[in-house]
């Protein structure tokens, strides 16, 4: 199960390991190790300024076809003088890699105490970016960044390089260093893939985290010889299961975002393999459920009818009801105004005229100048006229006294 777990990752390009040797003859003898676990992806160190790293990749590359070489580059360790003439060392470098076959080095400042004249990786960057012609464009260069450090201070000014690292469109690739706070990773990588989006290179730039596979000897050498740039909790530090239930979280993490993983540890058997691979499980688990969903979604999005569009249910959706109901009563005023607008029917018509009950019937009831009045309204004019005409022919003193239930106009 663990030997399986291993080779899936590297069959899925998720992992990388960083080899180490100190001449060429100790990297040969690594080959058949390397063949018989499925690793073709690696790295080479580049620890001192005399290092034949691109004599490395040749002879590598010659001995393993199969395999994918990613050098390290250190400006600190290559320095040359000045930064121009470093720069140009650099760039010869970068050249011998192109025609050995190599796509792809690291490119690090290097630790430890810095000269004024030293090369930075950021104006190694910024030098490539103006010289068109640079051999150094022919590469996918990484870069590395360090999200764990304890000081804030310290961490915006980390992230500001990187912002500017990716400015510059020379990066392919962003190394994240050891660490095991959790929080302090989340942080970054929300700030690299925030960086990668705005600058709109999501998808084109591959990032990589390193890990190591905790060990008594290792612990006790990051305790008393800690690497640079290394920080370590002392319950890391305490043994090798809590570093290995850290180191699971943090693996967690890199696959919830999508990280590669560097593993930055010397396997030398398959103990050490197998090890390891259980150590990669709960990663592996997490790339395996994320790849699930992703066909999952792709499916759905191929198949119409697996996933037909959702239609509102009012019972449900009370928006959708109200929406609904609206427009039904929109409808019933628009037809109501249309059937007010047109003409109304005559009244000629036997068959359209009101019902006899219905009608107004004449109820006379004598009131102030002996006015005719209707249940459904007035008299004709004609009554009008000679009801008043005959009130005007009569004594003026001769008060008129209603006969009715009153004077409906008093």
């Amino acid at each position: 199960m663990a030997s399986t777990t291993l080779r899936t990752l590297c069959q899925s390009r998720s992992i990388r390991f960083e080899l180490y040797f100190k001449t060429s003859v100790e990297l040969m003898r690594q080959i058949p190790f390397l063949k018989r676990h499925g690793i073709t992806r690696v790295n080479l160190p580049n620890k001192g300024k005399h290092d034949g790293v691109a004599d490395w990749c040749s002879d590598l590359v010659k001995a393993y076809s199969d395999v994918e070489v990613c050098p390290h580059y250190s400006l600190k360790n290559q320095y040359y003088g000045g930064p121009e003439q470093t720069f140009q060392k650099f760039e010869s470098f970068c050249k011998r890699l192109t025609d050995i076959g190599i796509q792809e080095c690291l490119v690090v400042s290097g630790g430890g105490r810095k000269r004024k004249s030293d090369l930075s990786t950021l104006s190694c960057l910024q030098m490539i970016e103006k010289r068109k012609s640079s051999p150094a464009r022919h590469l996918k260069l990484g870069v590395a960044f360090n999200p764990y450090f304890p000081d804030d201070a310290d961490r915006r000014n980390e992230q500001k390089v990187l912002r500017r690292k990716l400015e510059t469109g020379q990066v392919g690739s962003v190394w994240l260093q050891i660490g095991c706070d959790t929080t302090f990773l989340t942080e970054g990588l929300d700030f690299l893939y925030n960086a990668l989006e705005d600058l709109e290179l999501r998808g084109r730039v591959d990032v990589y985290a390193s890990v190591f596979l905790p060990s008594p000897k290792l612990l006790n050498q990051m305790r008393f010889r800690p690497w640079n740039g290394v920080f370590l909790s002392e319950e890391n530090l305490s043994s090798t299961d809590s570093a290995t239930s850290i180191t699971k979280k943090i693996l967690r993490t890199y696959a919830a975002y999508g990280v590669r993983v560097l593993c930055e540890t010397a396997l030398r058997s398959d103990t050490d393999i197998a090890r390891f691979s259980r150590l990669l499980e709960p990663y592996a688990s997490e790339l395996s459920k994320d790849a699930e969903g992703k066909q999952q979604k792709d499916a759905d999005c191929s198949n119409p009818k697996a996933s037909p569009p959702r239609r509102p249910n009012p019972e449900l959706d009370p928006l959708g009801s109200v929406r609904q109901g609206t427009d039904q009563e929109r409808h019933q005023r628009r037809s109501q105004t249309n059937q007010g607008e047109q003409a109304k029917p005559s009244i000629s018509s036997k068959s359209q005229r009101r019902p006899r009950s219905l009608r107004a019937t004449p109820r006379r009831s004598s009131g102030r100048f002996g006015l005719t009045k209707m249940r459904g309204g007035m008299s004709s004019a004609s009554g009008l006229r000679s009801k008043v005409g005959r009130a005007c022919g009569s004594n003026k003193k001769q008060k008129l006294q209603s006969a009715g239930e009153g004077d409906d106009w008093k």
